[in-house]
């Protein structure tokens, strides 16, 4: 087996990423590679380039791109980093404020209703699939496109778990178009961008009627999504959440016009799919799909929003 030169500076699974992003490899092509390495015990990089699928130059390309997108990653956050650690006042898991659910969420006011019966059966069967585990419990809600009901979904999803009176923590990481903050009649002056950039504490809001659920609102949403959502503070973030919370609900922006979604779904390696009928495209839901495969998170189950 001959030793991947780069891989003192370049951690393998980023640069399998990386690959499979810049040369638009399918799944199936994905697959055959991981065929081959476990045929030959060599590297992602080096059954690439035995298949066929890329020559060493486009190797050396992804890798300086590669490279040069850490060191920037670094240099954004490395001042925040010396001014954090994993502390429990990190974590903030005392609310700084109220918000209430808004009306839309249905299962917050009539407990009765089939919608509401609908999210608690969902609930039972994350559960099922969960296992059990001494930390925290966090996955994401993902769609393909926008208004397919994502939001809607992560938010009564977290009134439904924090009434098994468990803490439950929902977190907004959709910096192009936040909903959390609507759903739950509080502002977005103070959240999740300020405690990833280092510029505050994590703020989180109490919500009435239901103890063991607090919401983290986005709050001022960065100029630069993605790369904030690739900083080592919010996998910091995520390890103290773990540690304080039994279920942790992240939701995101949609897969087809930004890869902010695929770097959250990185880090808490669970997701649950959402579409819309009769508005998603199956084309949509396909690349969603591939891109995802990238990640190597697991895929907990799909909904289907009608509305």
């Amino acid at each position: 087996m001959s030793a991947d030169p780069y891989s003192k500076d370049v951690h393998e699974r980023d640069l399998a990423v990386a690959i499979i992003n810049q040369l638009n490899l399918s799944a199936d092509t994905v697959q055959k590679i991981r065929e081959s390495m476990q045929q030959t015990g060599i590297s992602f990089t080096d059954a690439a380039i035995a298949l066929g699928l890329m020559t060493t130059e486009q190797l050396h390309d992804i890798i300086v791109a590669q490279q040069r997108s850490e060191r920037d990653n670094v240099s954004m956050v490395e001042s925040a980093m010396r001014k954090m650690s994993l502390r429990r006042s990190f974590v903030a898991t005392e609310p700084q404020g109220h918000a209430a659910a808004s009306k839309r969420l249905i299962i917050a006011h009539d407990a009765y209703s089939p919608r509401s019966e609908k999210i608690r059966g969902l609930r039972t069967e994350l559960q099922l699939r969960f296992g059990t585990t001494t930390q925290g419990t966090i996955f994401a809600i993902v769609s393909a496109g926008p208004s397919e009901g994502r939001s809607q979904l992560a938010a009564e999803l977290a009134i439904a778990f924090a009434q098994l009176d468990r803490r439950t923590l929902l977190v907004d990481m959709d910096f192009r178009s936040p909903q959390q903050h609507l759903l739950y009649s509080a502002n977005n002056d103070a959240g999740l961008s300020q405690a990833i950039s280092g510029d505050g504490d994590p703020y989180i809001f109490a919500v009435e009627g239901f103890p063991k659920l607090n919401v983290m609102t986005t709050g001022p949403l960065p100029k630069n999504p993605l790369e904030v959502l690739s900083a080592p503070t919010l996998e910091n973030l995520i390890k103290g959440w773990r540690a304080n919370y039994d279920y942790i609900i992240c939701d995101t922006p949609p897969v087809t016009p930004y890869a902010d979604a695929l770097a959250i779904s990185r880090l808490v390696s669970r997701v649950l799919l959402v579409t819309r009928a009769q508005h998603t495209q199956h084309a949509d839901v396909r690349e969603m799909l591939r891109r995802l495969t990238a990640t190597n998170t697991e895929i907990l189950g799909s909904v289907i929003n009608n509305f």
